[in-house]
């Protein structure tokens, strides 16, 4: 009788813990070699060009951005085992454009009308659903000027490349700041 009672006990007990979910943790995208790719990188330009409100809110005044974000697209394969395969892409974006002062009623002089200048690089990691299209928000200081603006753009990214979906100029809230790069 004892026995069979310690028989029960075991037996419930590695019932339970067969039956407990497994914790399996997922690789930290943040920690995985970007260079160890699947695929080739896509490479690519979005043109930065149109004309922007001013954020000052200066009666008929406005920006007229030139430049372009350079972007590089890189997939790579965390588990490639199926059927629960992993991947991830990698996003590089180089970022040059010039910011020129126009205003329809006064004529600003020769030395003011370039405005800023954006410059910045980034990478940022996504990890890939099954929808795989995402929405990325970057906002880049202006260099160069004196009114404490930053270039927002909205891009939309796929793993077969980028495109520009918003672009605007804010000014900076100095209470907040994260995310400014």
């Amino acid at each position: 009788m004892k026995q069979l009672l310690f028989s029960l006990v075991v037996f419930s007990i590695l019932i339970i813990a067969g039956c407990q979910e497994n914790s399996i943790t997922d690789p930290n995208p943040a920690s995985v070699d970007i260079n160890k790719t699947s695929d080739s990188p896509v490479s690519g330009t979005i043109q930065l060009q149109g004309s922007l409100d001013n954020p000052n809110q200066v009666f008929n005044s406005f920006f007229v951005i030139d430049g372009e974000i350079n972007y590089q697209i890189t997939k790579v394969d965390l588990d490639p085992i199926p059927p629960n395969t992993q991947e991830i892409i990698s996003v590089r974006l180089s970022t040059y454009a010039e910011l020129n002062s126009i205003c329809t009623v006064c004529m600003p002089p020769e030395d003011e009308i370039l405005a800023g200048v954006i410059s910045a690089e980034t990478i940022d990691v996504i990890n890939i659903t099954e929808d795989s299209r995402y929405t990325i928000t970057k906002a880049f200081t202006v260099q160069k000027n004196d009114n404490d603006m930053v270039f927002i753009c909205s891009l939309l990214v796929t793993p077969e490349g980028i495109t520009l979906d918003a672009m605007r100029l804010e000014l900076i809230d100095h209470d907040y700041t994260a995310g400014v790069e």
